[in-house]
């Protein structure tokens, strides 16, 4: 995508801030807005999508996932050392730098999380009315 868009074949990429730092650092792009729930740190004079569409919110995440049927014991032992690693103040702080967060969270939230995300897009899926080819 950076290619092209670099290379004037695509108007637009929506991408991360950390992929999209280096190019406008370098005076290749501009960046328009981002997709989070507020203005960037790193970025504040950028605006929010949400700004102008209250409704709009698209966000990159991460998580943890293992086999199904792991041990319950293995899954709580995952969760507090992510926990531990949410609390370190370092690895937040870098997190920061990025222009990212590590907020805490547990196995039961990040599963409703999925399930929100899955039924959101099956909406936005369904309302354009996109089929796979």
């Amino acid at each position: 995508a950076w290619a092209d868009l670099l290379g004037g074949r695509v108007a637009l990429v929506v991408d991360n801030i950390q992929a999209a730092l280096p190019h406008r650092q370098a005076g290749r792009i501009r960046i328009l807005a981002v997709t989070g729930r507020e203005r960037s740190p790193l970025l504040p004079e950028v605006p929010a999508v949400k700004e102008r569409l209250p409704d709009y919110l698209v966000e990159s995440w991460n998580g943890l996932a293992g086999p199904a049927g792991l041990p319950e014991a293995v899954v709580a032992r995952w969760a507090a050392l992510v926990a531990g690693a949410a609390e370190n103040p370092a690895l937040r702080a870098r997190y920061a730098e990025l222009g990212m967060e590590f907020p805490a969270s547990s196995p039961a939230h990040l599963a409703a999380f999925v399930r929100d995300q899955l039924a959101f897009w099956q909406r936005q899926i369904s309302a354009a009315n996109i089929r796979l080819e």
